[in-house]
């Protein structure tokens, strides 16, 4: 538990406070969430997100698939509502 709430400070500090989906930028509404499920609290498997979006990816809207190495940095490849994104993240 230690671990999660280390990397979620981390990761919310590097990323600026929003979330990746809809900007949002209330600190306290902010949360780490696993792109693998079952993978690590790390920061190449984690992605912020405000309550609404976390919801969302339950309910499956919102799917992740991993974060890829490219020649530009991580891409986050990801889909909204059947519409798929390919976003570079921050390392």
């Amino acid at each position: 538990m230690q671990r999660k709430r280390y990397t979620r400070q981390q990761v919310k500090k590097h990323i600026d406070g929003e979330c990746f989906v809809c900007k949002e930028n209330k600190y306290e509404l902010l949360d780490a969430h696993r792109i693998i499920e079952g993978g690590t609290y790390d920061y190449r498997n984690v992605v912020i997100l405000c309550a609404s979006c976390h919801r969302r990816v339950h309910c499956g809207e919102i799917k992740f698939d991993k974060k890829y190495n490219s020649t530009n940095g991580l891409l986050l490849h990801w889909w909204l509502s059947d519409r798929e994104y390919w976003t570079p993240v921050l390392t």
